[in-house]
């Protein structure tokens, strides 16, 4: 195919994608923006997943018939059906918790077992991390329909997760970053369903999801804290009355949630002696430079990431705006590959940060106005944990581990969903549902420049 016809091609589904919206809309009118941001996500989920192999713009997969890294990880399962017997730390990318990989691997199996070419079905992996950041979607909009989010409030905050850029390079992203992400979101959805009608079942899934994200990376601890809030809430709110039957729920939560998430490393430091939270070294170091540049240095020439590798001067080591460059393009150059995304994704940037200032905003203000009004307060604020937990973690990581790789956004970029939440809730409060006043306009405006530029960048990288 062509660079014209692939632009034919993508110009022929965005107008149907357009044409049902519309139809949509003459028929019931609500949701129709929901449906089109959805089947556009959806468009580039699948355009960037065919034309991105397995082996681009990922991190620590190295690729298959490697025999390590993550998809040399995955081909071990594959091969092998069993947990390594082995030290971990003797290959690559094994030390992470399986999950998401026996997943991988049965699926390739699946695969081959109705015909599939074995190479075929390993670069179909990426149909996983696809339905992965499809659900994470999904969930996104329950979250913010639970929090009672309509019209416009609802319309601001779909928009902003469905065509964040982080969650198109997830979809891509055959590592463990999108299942464990996608399995946070879940738990922070059940525990507000667990807090408004505690049952055994509610716990149940909450502690699933807590399990089953830690199962798939350990950086899916970081919900605990918001969890831990919440349950500490509810006990104190119930007293006596309420004691025992909550006592009981957090001990099957935690018989659940603990085996699941820390059975893989447990098990390598009792058998290979691996350090409970062992991280290889990796990445370009950013030690050299002092606190004060990695903080108030914010100079830039470039949307992307700066790496020596590229050509860059130095490697980032900002870590704000490594936080927002990543979030947005990945750890790789795009114009790299396509010399035109440059101006495009210049306007990502530049709308990018506004949104990510509009959206710490709307967090600062919707806590603060909860506290002050005393309405909704425990959700606000666990929601208000949600997003100071993981930033601070990776504010901390960056500071820790001093590698470039520490800065990746991608590790908490389910904070996306939290943040567009509190947009949406802010532009609620400010009875902008229906009708949206001056600074609604304002800020659809500026949401509207974003994801036309976002969907120019993810679809030009693919022109031939």
């Amino acid at each position: 195919m062509n660079g014209r016809i692939y632009l034919l091609l993508i110009a022929a589904l965005f107008t149907v994608i357009a044409a049902i919206s519309f139809f949509y809309y003459k028929r019931k009118s609500k949701g129709a923006l929901i449906i089109f941001s959805a089947l556009t996500a959806l468009l580039l989920r699948v355009d960037y997943i065919i034309y991105t192999p397995h082996w681009v713009r990922q991190h620590d997969v190295v690729g298959f018939g490697n025999d390590f890294g993550q998809a040399g990880y995955i081909e071990w399962f594959y091969a092998h059906l069993r947990l390594p017997d082995f030290d971990p730390r003797e290959k690559w990318g094994f030390f992470q918790p399986p999950l998401h990989h026996i997943t991988a691997a049965l699926f390739i199996h699946l695969e081959t077992a109705a015909g599939i070419a074995y190479q075929k079905a390993c670069e179909n992996v990426q149909i996983l991390t696809l339905i992965y950041s499809l659900l994470i979607l999904f969930y996104a909009y329950r979250i913010f329909r639970q929090a009672g989010l309509l019209g416009w409030s609802l319309y601001f905050a779909f928009a902003l997760a469905a065509m964040h850029p982080g969650f198109i390079l997830l979809a891509g992203s055959i590592n463990n970053d999108c299942l464990c992400e996608l399995f946070m979101v879940m738990g922070l959805f059940y525990a507000i369903e667990w807090y408004r009608n505690s049952t055994m079942t509610a716990i149940i899934k909450v502690a699933l999801c807590m399990g089953l994200s830690m199962m798939a990376k350990l950086s899916g601890i970081l919900i605990a804290v918001s969890l831990g809030f919440i349950f500490i809430v509810k006990l104190i709110r119930e007293k006596k009355p309420g004691f025992f039957k909550y006592l009981l729920q957090y001990m099957v939560f935690g018989v659940i949630s603990i085996p699941l998430g820390v059975f893989y490393p447990v098990r390598n430091f009792i058998r290979f002696q691996v350090p409970l939270n062992f991280t290889p070294e990796v990445g370009e170091s950013t030690e050299s430079y002092s606190l004060v540049q990695r903080i108030f240095d914010i100079r830039t020439d470039t949307p992307f990431a700066c790496m020596v590798n590229n050509g860059n001067a130095y490697d980032e080591y900002n870590i704000f705006l490594a936080m927002m460059k990543t979030s947005l393009f990945g750890e790789t150059d795009l114009s790299a590959d396509v010399a035109y995304v440059r101006p495009f994704a210049w306007i990502v940037f530049i709308t990018g940060i506004m949104l990510a200032a509009a959206a710490f905003f709307a967090t600062v203000y919707v806590c603060f106005h909860s506290l002050k009004d005393k309405k909704n307060v425990t959700e606000t604020a666990f929601w208000g944990i949600s997003y100071v937990t993981p930033v601070v973690f990776l504010i901390n990581l960056s500071l820790t581990a001093q590698y470039f790789s520490s800065q990746d956004f991608r590790y908490i970029q389910y904070v996306i969903v939290v943040e567009a939440l509190f947009t949406g809730l802010y532009f609620k409060n400010r009875g902008c549902e229906k009708t949206p006043d001056a600074m609604a306009k304002c800020y659809a405006v500026l949401l509207g420049i974003f994801c036309a530029a976002v969907f120019a960048v993810y679809v030009l990288l693919g022109k031939p």
